[in-house]
């Protein structure tokens, strides 16, 4: 995925892998959690008995591709670019 980068030894750790403006909040969203709201969705391999006739699969696809589109609106950059109310919140 490429989103972090690890340094081993005495001073390493952890740093983005590429700049946080270039990196959506959505495609870290997609890649990380399985975003199957039911069991059909994504399909599943032997199909559901009550496919062409549910109404909830369709909803459910068409809530998810908002929920994502919403998310791609942000990148990581925008998410913490109140970084020092962010690290007085958290104490650092």
């Amino acid at each position: 995925m490429g989103y972090l980068k690890t340094y081993r030894g005495r001073a390493g750790g952890l740093t983005l892998g590429k700049p946080a403006k270039e990196i959506g909040a959505g495609e870290v969203v997609l890649a990380l959690e399985p975003m199957g709201l039911v069991d059909c969705i994504p399909p599943r391999k032997g199909g559901c008995n009550i496919a062409g006739v549910c109404q909830l699969q369709g909803l459910l696809h068409r809530a998810s591709g908002a929920f994502l589109a919403e998310l791609e609106t942000m990148t990581i950059a925008d998410l913490v670019a109140n970084k020092s109310e962010l690290k007085a919140r958290l104490g650092f």
